[in-house]
């Protein structure tokens, strides 16, 4: 994987007629992104997997699976949806992130997730 490679899509709009992705690249740290028009985009089988993932928003798993869980290697972020966080998952066993439910993160990894809380959120004392 080059440096500033596309590696998800998690986002999408729509601005003045032009339609425009949320990407993340494989450089950029904490999962930031930036807003890239379609027509600038090299990446089709991204925006079929986001598009796909956008059909499936309502299948986003709320109940743990019964399977081992598998390896995280990053989290690249966190995005509401259908009022539900979601996390933006890459994990070892595969090429592609993936989105999973803050209930499936809670249940199966739990020190993945507290590790990504503590990296993102900081407490401001008075």
């Amino acid at each position: 994987m080059s440096e500033h490679e596309p590696v998800a899509i998690t986002k999408t709009r729509k601005r003045n007629g032009v339609t425009q992705y949320f990407v993340i690249y494989s450089d950029t740290k904490d999962g930031k992104g930036q807003w890239v028009k379609e027509t600038d985009l090299k990446c089709q089988s991204l925006i079929e997997q986001f598009e796909g993932t956008e059909i499936d928003k309502k299948k986003v798993a709320r109940k743990p699976s019964a399977t081992p869980p598998r390896r995280i290697q990053k989290i690249a972020g966190a995005m509401e949806i259908n009022n539900e966080i979601v996390f933006l998952v890459k994990f070892t066993d595969s090429e592609n992130f993936e989105n999973v439910s803050h209930a499936d993160m809670k249940s199966r990894y739990t020190k993945s997730l507290l590790a990504y809380y503590e990296q993102h959120i900081f407490v401001v004392d008075e």
